[in-house]
């Protein structure tokens, strides 16, 4: 098992699973990530920037896209930012779709 350092953890139902995929924050990468059978599925990434966050980049792995995967990981993102009285920019054309 990999040792992991994150600040917080998220748990969010996805639409079309019955599983429950964590969303870690690694604060020091600057990206929110979901891991599935130890492989990663997917992240998303931001910079800092005026003193919010620019989100810069969605990715998710080939063998696990169609599953919700990018949603969610926008949402963890979004809803961490919000608790946090964090602002939001988008430069990463998937997660503009949601911040706005």
């Amino acid at each position: 098992m990999r040792n992991r350092q994150a600040d917080n953890t998220f748990q969010t139902a996805s639409n079309q699973e019955s599983i429950m995929p964590e969303v870690i924050h690694y604060p020091e990468r600057r990206r929110f990530q979901i891991d599935i059978d130890g492989l990663e599925a997917g992240y998303i990434s931001y910079t800092e920037h005026n003193g919010g966050w620019d989100v810069n980049h969605t990715e998710v792995s080939p063998n696990f896209r169609h599953r919700g995967i990018a949603k969610l990981l926008v949402a963890a993102l979004m809803e961490y930012a919000e608790t946090q009285h964090i602002p939001l920019t988008a430069s990463c054309d998937y997660a503009a779709r949601f911040i706005g």
